[in-house]
């Protein structure tokens, strides 16, 4: 019942995402690649996640002058500098992330996990997720989308690149 809650909160964040119905008063959405995790914040490199076939996104594109005729992929990631910022967690904040490690999901449930356990966030955040091409590789580096009310994350996605 508790898990229903959390994904059905999360659901809704999402819905609402930066809309102008948000209840958050500086509400801000922003893209970045988790660096790391400290006691109670979240270090993020951020950049622009744009989608190929959106409109808006394609416009950008353009503005930005990206030549997209060799890429392969349904995304462009735009990272106009390496600078990180550290982001607050607090209580509220809601985590939603694929648990292909079955830590806190059966191997038969759906892996889209929500979550507003800091220490469960971390520990998923630590576990190694070897592939072929970096076989000591752990969540550190993932794909975040953020929904901020300032500097504190209100909640996080992971995005699911393949």
């Amino acid at each position: 019942m508790k898990k229903t809650l959390y994904i059905l909160l999360a659901m809704m964040l999402l819905l609402v995402g930066c809309g102008k119905s948000s209840v958050i008063k500086d509400e801000k959405c922003i893209t970045g690649k988790m660096e790391s995790i400290n006691e109670n914040t979240i270090e993020i490199d951020e950049f622009e996640f744009l989608l190929l076939d959106d409109e808006n996104d394609e416009k950008r594109i353009d503005e930005l002058g990206i030549d997209i005729s060799d890429n392969p992929n349904w995304y462009e990631i735009y990272n106009e500098s390496e600078e990180t910022i550290e982001l607050i967690v607090d209580e509220n904040t809601v985590f939603t992330f694929y648990d292909v490690g079955n830590l806190f999901v059966e191997e038969t449930e759906d892996k889209l996990y929500t979550t507003k356990n800091f220490e469960e966030f971390k520990e998923f955040a630590e576990i190694k997720v070897p592939s072929e091409l970096h076989p000591n590789a752990t969540v550190i580096g993932t794909l975040f989308e953020f929904v901020l009310d300032g500097d504190r994350i209100v909640s996080m996605t992971e995005i699911w690149v393949n």
